[in-house]
């Protein structure tokens, strides 16, 4: 949906129960990222490769996490 677009920071709608796989993979002008309440599914590879996110913060409960999510979230540019 947004893979590899230029979004700095996002708040996901209330509205938004998952995140699909690859939502956000490579984007990497990606630092903060908000989930609501109602998201309780991160697909793999949904943050992978956002090299400069910095701030996850999670509203909710969430469920299973899968490996690489959240692949190469270093906190800093290349």
């Amino acid at each position: 949906a947004f893979e590899s677009t230029r979004i700095g920071s996002i708040e996901i709608p209330n509205t938004v129960t998952d995140i699909g796989v690859n939502a956000f993979k490579g984007c990497l002008e990606l630092r903060s990222v908000t989930l609501p309440e109602s998201v309780i599914s991160i697909g793999s590879n949904a943050f992978a490769n956002c090299t400069r996110l910095r701030s996850v913060t999670v509203a909710g409960t969430l469920g299973n996490i899968p490996n690489g999510a959240f692949q190469s979230m270093s906190g800093h540019s290349r």
